[in-house]
């Protein structure tokens, strides 16, 4: 099969993003470019140069909406995966290009077989206000997590390269018997998870995020900010964002239009991407 370039990732992930965006502005549900995406929008107008993926983020009752919606969609080029998937172990979900194939390189993704290049899309969910209600909240959901992935067979030990991946394999294997001991499946631990992230969803708490997200606690802002949205360039066409993107990049970045040193500037990617033959 053939490799994808970098210049035909980026055009794809474009063509989802417009997607997304047709779908979602034709059945009314607020959306937000997130994470890298929405500081490339911000400080490029368009992809973070080092990098070409997309994110998008939604609170919670869009999410589901629109989950039921591309869950049910009847389209030939695109596809979609949810939490709901077998062997899908995130708690977010995926629209990707059926025509590309994704060779992912993550043990945690070896069931996940026809996936394309994609865009993430996060669920906005209610998060405690108060430090000990979110300690112990983030405490618990990191446990569940980490139950979760070292029940996934190979996990523990992933990496690109052999001498560490034999390394962590015999350092981490204590690690790994004491957190598999409640002897669930990863099926059972997603679940628990799923569970926990919406737990204050029919509470009056007044912060929001996704906390398991790579940002951790960082992404937590009031969840008022995620009620009012705005139009925002990015590569040339008009997505959404939300209005007060100032808090929510601060909060993740520090100083977000700052460029970050050189040696950081380098795509995260744990897959090699193909055009289907």
């Amino acid at each position: 099969m053939k490799k994808i370039s970098a210049y035909e990732n980026k055009k794809i992930v474009i063509e989802l993003l417009d997607f997304f965006d047709k779908v979602c502005k034709k059945n009314n549900i607020e959306y937000s470019l997130s994470g890298g995406s929405l500081l490339g929008a911000v400080r490029h107008h368009g992809f973070i140069p080092w990098d070409d993926d997309a994110d998008v983020m939604l609170t919670r009752p869009n999410y589901e909406r629109i989950k039921k919606i591309f869950s049910s969609m009847e389209e030939s080029k695109f596809g979609f995966i949810n939490e709901n998937h077998p062997g899908y172990y995130y708690g977010f979900s995926k629209l990707y290009n059926k025509k590309t194939w994704v060779k992912t390189l993550s043990p945690l993704d070896r069931n996940l077989k026809d996936l394309g290049v994609y865009i993430d899309i996060f669920p906005i969910d209610k998060i405690p206000d108060e430090e000990q209600n979110l300690q112990r909240f983030s405490t618990e959901i990191r446990e569940l997590n980490d139950h979760l992935f070292l029940s996934v067979p190979g996990v523990y030990y992933i990496s690109q390269n052999w001498f560490k991946r034999n390394i962590k394999r015999v350092l981490f294997y204590p690690r790994y018997l004491k957190g598999n001991r409640p002897h669930k499946t990863p099926s059972e631990w997603h679940a628990l998870v799923l569970d926990k992230l919406k737990q204050f969803d029919d509470t009056d708490a007044q912060n929001g995020g996704f906390i398991l997200s790579e940002y951790s606690t960082k992404e937590i802002i009031p969840y008022a900010a995620f009620m009012k949205y705005r139009d925002i360039k990015f590569e040339g066409r008009m997505f959404r964002a939300i209005f007060d993107y100032k808090t929510y990049l601060t909060a993740l970045y520090g100083e977000y239009m700052e460029l970050p040193p050189k040696k950081k500037r380098h795509p995260k990617h744990a897959y090699i991407e193909y055009w289907k033959e």
